[in-house]
């Protein structure tokens, strides 16, 4: 079964590249053993696989009665549909990435199965070599369609490549053991070793002589777990792009979303999402103006009133961080910027800032790669109670919002349809979450929308689907419609398969696996617009109505969860469950499971073992693999008394002899006598000696797949 395991291995490490994920071999390995094992020791075994699934049944049932009866089933439920959508998105919105815990399940959940499949394959005759065939076209289809694009994805080939021998030989010896016996094996070992060396020696050879094929190349996708997507410069045919824009007092919506794989710039944070380049102000038929670029003077800078308050020390509203940013393969004047930046320190001194009124940072000259600063930001703690009870206590501070106000002629339906989804909510920011929410749930992500006419109408009431430009405009006109200020923002966004987020603990896990982690990279695929509310007092709060996209930053959840959970408890005085209590839940049920199983299969070997005619049989029979392991192998036409002839003339350094226990077995076997326990046991007792000759005499891997096939006969 090792060469089943192997190639199990193989075939995880190329779907998981497929995939895009960033699984590691020390994952691959770790899942490879618990989905073997489960597949191998439950679903392989149909009444432990019964025992198990009642058991599991009878859990879940019971936890669902309890959650029901203190009506928190709800929260369950959704708690479990909230862990579950990242697969959708990951299939409904393109260049969305899953975290690296439902990438786990995920592998784990395909490899159960294929694990099934690939050992009802090796036991046919006829079809043994489709688990091969069907490895080496997932990786050939997989490579030319370009989605083996990391060094990374190279471990899958070498693994597939030893996996493939270890298989080839495996079946060879099967049918070379029922004719010449285990001995002959070894030849073929150092065989199957040697043509590994020479075939990982040519890969790597011819990998690091040309253009290696498993290397990052421009305009690919997203790497994956390091330093990604950097251009080879040792390459001269290969020409170096570089995304050329400055700030512009206009932003065209396009109908379709182009990008090439470059990279933009790199940061260094653990917080910071979104940057913003530009902000705007006035929509006219499918572009958008900025007609507020002046510069403040120093004496008027922040343009922000929440950063000349106090309360932006407040850590319960807010983050606070330093974030260092270095331009990529881009050559602007516009300094990107977070939510709301206190100062900003230029490494080149040379070059100076200006800041505007709308809150935009412009650079006095274009500035190109290796351009490098420091930012220190305040970050809002989004859709929190500590900050939204701060927002709607805010008044009016006179501020002349007119500009964000502005709606352009011909747009009634759009304002018909905005009332359609505020009916019956009062409030700015309930009715922005409530336009937010229609966004994120009845529309679709799309790059190139069949878009016609009047590109917003034909978004919003026709096609239900686009990119970030489309659901940004759609957002701001629906909220100048119910009188709430609003702006059209663009700038990037770094993606969510860049942050390492522990779904158990909703709770941000940065990176730390070395340097190699330390920096997340934005390409120009990462382009993205969204939207910002104006509050009193305040000063713009963010929103994002583009699916697959959040405002609220990751480690937000663990917060505002626990404040859900101190208000149910105040209101109903019963223990909420949360995500996280089901997810401890599940845990301590799959562990429960397993022990279960564990302690059935222990006690049932135990007690198949005091049924003597059976407990006679297993030790006959595992007496026969061990001495086949020795060459000594039964031959169709021998009796037991004939064989038992054999085996004594063969030297086994034991005190006794197979003969002793013939008129035993005869009686047992042919006269269906129970045999005596004192007998079982002296012949239990040459079994041993019959196991120390073959651990001298076969290799260790041999042996310890013997010793694995006994404890499995012993229990069966």
């Amino acid at each position: 079964m090792f060469a089943v395991f192997m190639m199990g291995l193989a075939l995880m490490a190329i779907i998981s590249g497929a995939f895009s994920y960033s699984l590691i071999l020390p994952d691959l390995i770790v899942i490879a053993v618990l989905s073997f094992g489960i597949y191998y020791f439950i679903i392989d075994k149909p009444k432990v696989f019964l025992w198990t699934m009642g058991s599991l049944i009878v859990l879940a049932s019971g936890l669902s009665v309890y959650l029901y009866r203190n009506e928190l089933l709800d929260i369950a439920l959704n708690g479990l549909v909230d862990f579950f959508k990242p697969y959708y998105f990951s299939v409904s919105v393109e260049e969305f990435y899953i975290g690296i815990l439902h990438q786990r399940l995920m592998i784990f959940i395909i490899s159960v199965f294929m694990y099934k499949l690939i050992v009802v394959f090796y036991h046919s005759r006829i079809l043994k070599i489709v688990p091969p065939l069907l490895g080496g076209l997932i990786m050939f289809v997989t490579f030319t369609m370009g989605l083996f694009s990391s060094s990374k994805d190279r471990m899958a080939f070498y693994l597939f490549v030893i996996a493939l021998f270890i298989y080839y030989f495996e079946v060879f010896f099967s049918y070379l053991k029922e004719n010449e016996g285990v001995k002959r094996r070894m030849p073929f070992y150092w065989l199957a070793m040697l043509m590994v060396g020479i075939v990982l020696f040519l890969s790597i050879s011819l990998n690091n002589a040309i253009y290696n094929p498993f290397k990052e190349r421009v305009g690919g996708g997203p790497g994956r777990g390091g330093i990604v997507g950097e251009v080879d410069l040792e390459r001269p045919e290969i020409e170096r792009k570089e995304v050329v824009y400055s700030v512009s007092p206009e932003y065209e919506v396009q109908t379709t979303f182009e990008h090439e794989g470059i990279q933009i710039f790199r940061v260094d944070t653990n917080e910071l999402k979104y940057y913003k380049s530009q902000t705007f102000n006035t929509y006219d038929n499918g572009v958008w103006i900025n007609d507020l670029i002046n510069p403040v003077s120093e004496d008027g800078w922040p343009v922000e009133p929440i950063l000349e308050q106090d309360i932006r020390n407040d850590d319960t509203v807010f983050y606070t961080e330093l974030v260092e940013v270095i331009y990529g393969n881009v050559y602007t004047d516009s300094i990107l910027s977070g939510p709301y930046t206190i100062g900003v320190d230029i490494y080149d001194n040379e070059v100076n800032v200006e800041v505007h009124e709308d809150g935009m940072f412009v650079a006095d000259q274009m500035v190109g790669g290796g351009f490098a600063y420091m930012m220190a930001i305040t970050i809002p703690k989004y859709r929190t109670s500590a900050l939204m009870d701060f927002l709607e206590s805010q008044v009016d501070d006179g501020k002349d919002l007119s500009p964000y106000l502005a709606m352009p002629e011909g747009y009634e339906d759009i304002k018909a349809e905005a009332d359609k989804i505020t009916e019956g909510i009062s409030g700015n920011l309930a009715k922005a979450e409530a336009i937010e929410y229609y966004f994120q749930s009845e529309f679709n992500y799309n790059e190139e929308p069949n878009l016609r006419g009047d590109i917003i109408k034909s978004f919003v009431f026709d096609e239900k689907e686009g990119f970030c430009q489309q659901f940004a405009t759609a957002m701001v006109l629906m909220l100048r419609s119910q009188g709430i200020p609003s702006r059209f923002v663009s700038g990037y966004v770094v993606q969510q398969d860049q942050f390492e987020i522990d779904e158990l603990e909703l709770d941000a896990r940065y990176r730390t696996g070395g340097d190699e982690f330390e920096w997340k990279y934005v390409y120009d695929r990462d382009a993205h617009t969204w939207v910002e509310v104006y509050v009193p007092n305040f000063g713009w709060i963010q929103y994002e109505p583009t699916p697959g996209q959040s405002v609220i930053q990751f480690s937000d959840p663990l917060e505002y969860e626990r404040e859900l959970e101190e208000e149910r408890e105040a209101q109903t005085g019963a223990v909420p469950i949360t995500r996280e209590t089901v997810g401890y839940a599940g845990l301590i049920l799959l562990v429960g499971a397993l022990i279960f199983v564990i302690v059935v299969f222990i006690l049932r070997g135990k007690r198949l073992m005091r049924n003597l005619p059976r407990r006679l049989k297993v030790t006959y029979k595992t007496m026969l693999m061990y001495l086949g392991a020795l060459g000594i192998t039964k031959l169709n036409h021998e009796t037991i008394r004939e064989f038992g002839f054999r085996v004594d003339r063969n030297s086994l350094n034991s005190t006794k002899t197979f003969t002793e226990f013939v008129e035993m077995l005869e009686k047992a076997f042919y006269n269906d006598e129970e045999p005596s326990l004192e007998h079982i046991e002296d012949m239990e007792d040459f079994l041993a000696d019959i196991k120390k000759r073959t651990k001298r005499s076969v290799i260790p891997l041999a042996y310890r797949r013997l010793r694995f096939v006994e404890v499995l006969a012993k229990h069966r």
